[in-house]
């Protein structure tokens, strides 16, 4: 079940959808970026209906997009001359918005756990993940240290099984 909240953008109030109780932003409003960047024609002649097909209208008689599909509309509108730099700030605020909901997206219980770690040797960096008690390391980047590419070693045993 969806609720709806706003974000005060300047003098501006922007709806948004949450997805449930205490949830990320599913969803936002179209009409109010439209109107804030003085577009509202996209709603009337079609175009936002054809870069947004997530396109829905809720009980508040508003249109509500995905955040990329937002973005992608704001990207169309910026070809405008007017407000440029007002479009590029809703932008930036969208973009921050799906950096949120991405950061603090639901893992599916099945998932792993795992702390991801810097390590450096011999001046260079590269990552490792702990999981379960269990050092992750990628190799790719290991070898890079002594510009070195990886190699396989394949036995016989296990050619069968490449």
């Amino acid at each position: 079940m969806s609720n709806f909240s706003t974000i005060d953008y300047g003098e501006n109030t922007i709806r948004v959808m949450r997805n449930g109780e205490g949830g990320g932003i599913g969803k936002i409003c179209l009409n109010d970026l439209c109107s804030i960047i003085r577009k509202s024609e996209m709603l009337r002649n079609g175009t936002a209906q054809k870069l947004c097909p997530s396109l829905t209208v809720e009980s508040d008689g508003c249109a509500y997009v995905l955040l990329k599909e937002a973005l992608d509309t704001l990207q169309s509108a910026r070809k405008s001359i007017w407000g440029r730099q007002n479009v590029a700030s809703l932008m930036n605020l969208v973009d921050a918005l799906i950096e949120e909901e991405m950061e603090n997206a639901v893992r599916p219980l099945d998932a792993p756990k795992y702390e991801e770690l810097t390590l450096e040797y011999q001046g260079s960096q590269f990552r490792v993940r702990r999981s379960d008690g269990r050092l992750l390391l990628n190799a790719t980047e290991i070898t890079k240290i002594n510009n070195k590419g990886l190699q396989i070693l394949v036995l016989p045993t296990t050619s069968s099984k490449l």
